[in-house]
């Protein structure tokens, strides 16, 4: 994620997921407060997160703090796929092998 500022301020972090699209009304992510964040995929189906971020501003005199929210990003996450097992559908075969003798 980037984001700038052009006042000085500091930016603050708040990541969500929802099961809508829309950055409204998804739940909060505990201890997700970074500029990135990494999906679980533990579970599967589609996902919506977006991240609200806060601009604060103690030196201006009137609001000190203003923030935004990103759209959101869809991330779909496919359920566990375990390898196929291996078919055999030929076996190897064994070989006569003569040696001549030396001269």
């Amino acid at each position: 994620m980037e984001a700038s500022v052009s006042d000085g301020g500091t930016l603050s972090y708040q990541w969500y997921v929802n099961e809508e699209d829309s950055n409204h009304g998804g739940t909060k992510i505990d201890g997700a407060t970074g500029d990135s964040y990494t999906v679980p995929t533990e579970q599967p189906g589609t996902f919506y997160y977006y991240v609200e971020i806060t601009n604060t501003n103690d030196q201006l005199p009137f609001t000190k703090a203003a923030s935004v929210k990103s759209n959101p990003a869809e991330v779909t996450v496919l359920p566990w796929v375990d390898a196929a097992v291996p078919v055999i559908d030929a076996q190897p075969t064994g070989a006569t092998v003569v040696q001549g003798a030396r001269s």
